[in-house]
């Protein structure tokens, strides 16, 4: 699949760390940008994935975003399955808590009644009390949880809900839309993966559920298209696809919208996004935001590369992020200067500055200006009179431009 580079999509779950990339890694992460995926969150099975998650972020840190966690089921070494036991989650916790600040999320976790895997009501019990546990650790860092639930999911919701879980996305969920209704009304997200093309459970899963609530993901190497097929991060364009044929959209509406859900899920996904993503004044090329939804405030925010702070459309050599600079420095100095004159906005105050002119709410969330109201027509007028270093002609309205 070639993809569209030109969307901007997140795989809100895969097992890049299992043994079928570890020969080519860098190629699966090179198609995946092709094909317009930005980032993956990379969840854990359990403890002996932990090291490599977090080599793979360190190799890959603009890419791979981990998550650490204890799966419900646990791959033996000589490659069979069994139910997982407390013994599993003593041996990660401490790895949890050494690298609770370098991760994304709790996961995967959760609950999984397959009868071959789970095989009495102890087995039951103890996926329960392990899923609390790792509820409470999420909770005791703020983090969000990443989800499974075959073949559990009402118990696996009643039980989230019973615990007072709050960040949830369930992936790849297998139960009926009613049960995931259940979820959505806790404000739970689901992700769908590349599967849906040969599953009518994922098709009505989608057609009931808000695409408010919908993420992409891969799953890889699992859930491909076709059976007997590794999967990659590239494919989630495929679920995107699926899903804007279901919904009667185009496929950038849903790659916006779920990348959007996925910023709300995962608030450290912008950590370690940092070079692709900046705040509506750390940059003199502007895209003012009309969202989808008229009862939501949406962010305004423009994608960027870290080091020329060009769009990422007009950087020479983006994703290679250390060249670029010394490129644009060279054969383009005028704008360069005019760029550079961008990176001293203080955000705050510009926050401040909203918030008078427009007697609205404005505020600063980590690297965004959210401004309440409908305001967008004034901005185009506003932004270069107070900042008249920013060219009115570098100012874009992604609304206009989806219309």
């Amino acid at each position: 699949m070639a993809g569209d580079p030109s969307l901007f999509c997140i795989d809100a779950h895969c097992h890049l760390a299992d043994s079928q990339f570890t020969n080519d890694i860098e190629s699966v992460i090179e198609r995946a940008l092709k094909a317009g995926v930005k980032s993956a969150l990379c969840v854990a099975i359990g403890h002996s994935d932990f090291e490599k998650i977090i080599s793979l972020n360190k190799r890959f840190p603009d890419f791979v975003v981990p998550c650490l966690g204890v799966h419900p089921v646990q791959e033996e070494e000589d490659g069979t399955s069994k139910c997982v036991t407390n013994e599993d989650l003593k041996d990660a916790i401490p790895l949890i808590e050494k690298y609770h600040d370098k991760i994304a999320a709790i996961g995967e976790v959760g609950l999984d009644f397959t009868p071959r895997f789970c095989k009495s009501k102890e087995d039951r019990e103890t996926q329960r009390q392990i899923l609390a546990s790792q509820v409470e650790i999420a909770k005791k860092y703020n983090l969000p949880l990443n989800v499974h639930s075959r073949s559990a999911g009402r118990p696996t919701i009643s039980l989230l809900k019973e615990l007072g879980a709050e960040n949830v996305l369930l992936h790849a969920f297998d139960g009926r839309p009613s049960i995931a209704m259940e979820g959505v009304k806790a404000g739970f997200y689901f992700s769908i993966p590349p599967s849906i093309v040969r599953s009518e459970q994922k098709e009505k899963l989608v057609k009931q559920l808000p695409l408010d609530c919908l993420l992409l993901e891969s799953d890889s190497p699992a859930l491909a298209p076709q059976k007997q097929m590794r999967n990659e991060p590239q494919n989630i364009q495929i679920s995107a696809e699926y899903i804007a044929r279901i919904k009667g959209t185009d496929v950038s509406h849903v790659c916006e919208i779920t990348t959007q859900n996925a910023f709300k899920l995962f608030p450290r996904l912008k950590n370690f996004l940092q070079k692709l993503m900046t705040a509506i004044m750390d940059n003199s090329k502007f895209f003012v935001y009309d969202g989808p939804r008229k009862d939501v405030n949406y962010p305004i925010e423009v994608l960027y590369c870290g080091e020329c702070t060009m769009p990422v459309e007009y950087c020479e050599y983006y994703p290679n992020y250390e060249r670029c600079k010394i490129w644009l420095e060279k054969n383009m100095p005028d704008q360069f200067k005019k760029l550079m004159a961008g990176k001293d906005i203080d955000l705050k105050e510009a926050s401040k500055y909203f918030a008078t002119k427009f007697s609205c709410g404005s505020s600063v969330t980590a690297d965004e200006i959210v401004i309440q109201g409908d305001v967008k027509d004034e901005l185009f007028d506003i932004i270069p009179e107070k900042w008249p270093q920013i060219d009115e002609d570098n100012i874009d309205d992604l609304g206009e431009q989806k219309k």
